[in-house]
């Protein structure tokens, strides 16, 4: 009885977002559900977001998700609109963007490989507060809002970690925005980098990161000059934090460095 009041309310919520849905315009046609389900998963299991989840819970996630193409410059959703769902990016990068009183897009966040965006809007029933838009091109999982609320009420470890994982996600914004006001140009270069670099398992000690962001979209991010960026940059280079050498392309070299530069604490490491 209660798998067959699920099954109404899905299909009714879903009759209810199809006319409201339309969250990216030029997509890719959907996988086969059980291909899908199967290429998603190791993705997903790489996230730490999902490690104490089990092997059932992720798949279940997997098999709720649909993977879109997304090109430079498209938007995914926009700013007041209804039901966009929830977001992974699988790969890529993606801006959140808010629209000043004069008419400026802002950067609130710029989000990597492997970070969730969408998640209050899905949580709270409400309209997107902020814009999505590609930087590069990208490739995200998406999951419909729908889906998303009945996952979470079937699973609720899964919810409560959402939740976690929102509250977080505010502070850090909170504080990535205050420090973007008040910090030194080169403190506020290293803390864009590290925010940054893909969100997925930890790579190996000495394994460069590499960031695909063009001197130009990083002083938009921080709210500086061109020239600035790239006189900063280059004396992170001879300092042995960076690499450079391409257009459009940055490797950070030291992240414990970039860290300290930062003002964060050391990544713990498990032996």
């Amino acid at each position: 009885a209660i798998q067959i009041a699920l099954y109404k309310r899905k299909k009714s919520i879903q009759v209810k977002s199809a006319t409201q849905l339309s969250p990216i315009s030029n997509t890719r046609e959907p996988k086969n559900a059980d291909t899908d389900s199967i290429d998603i998963f190791p993705f997903l299991r790489s996230l730490s977001f999902f490690s104490s989840l089990s092997d059932i819970e992720v798949r279940h996630f997997a098999a709720a998700c649909e993977v879109r193409t997304i090109q430079r410059g498209e938007e995914i959703y926009q700013a007041g609109q209804e039901n966009p769902g929830a977001f992974i990016v699988e790969s890529g990068r993606i801006a959140m963007l808010k629209t000043a009183a004069d008419g400026r897009e802002l950067a609130v966040e710029i989000l990597p490989a492997g970070d969730i965006f969408g998640l209050v809007s899905a949580i709270d029933r409400g309209r997107a507060a902020l814009t999505a838009r590609a930087q590069v091109p990208s490739q995200v999982l998406w999951i419909t809002k729908a889906s998303f609320l009945l996952l979470l009420d079937s699973h609720r470890l899964l919810a409560r970690h959402f939740s976690e994982y929102v509250v977080d996600r505010l502070r850090q914004t909170h504080d990535f925005s205050e420090k973007m006001a008040h910090e030194q140009v080169a403190v506020r270069l290293a803390i864009a980098l590290l925010s940054l670099v893909p969100q997925l398992d930890a790579l190996p000690p000495g394994t460069g990161r590499i960031v695909e962001i063009t001197r130009q979209e990083l002083s938009d991010l921080i709210g500086t000059t061109v020239e600035t960026v790239v006189r900063v940059t280059k004396n992170f280079e001879r300092n042995g934090i960076l690499r450079l050498g391409h257009r459009k392309r940055i490797t950070i070299r030291d992240v414990e460095a970039l860290r300290m530069m930062a003002g964060l604490q050391p990544e713990m490491r498990e032996k």
